[in-house]
């Protein structure tokens, strides 16, 4: 059996406008995590129900 992959580097950051938004996302983000508050751009916005979650914010 011969199986063939095809491995290609992420393109999806490569263009001009979304390396020109991804600092500003970035500081939405640091922004809202230390007011305490969700990120806007989480990727797993099931942690903030966690209880490890409550216990690091409750610091």
């Amino acid at each position: 059996m011969s199986e063939q992959i095809f491995v290609t580097r992420r393109v999806a950051s490569a263009s001009v406008d979304t390396r020109s938004r991804m600092p500003t996302m970035a500081a939405t983000n640091a922004i809202a995590h230390l007011r305490r508050e969700p990120a806007p751009n989480v990727v797993n916005p099931k942690v903030y129900s966690t209880e490890a979650y409550r216990r690091r914010t409750l610091r």
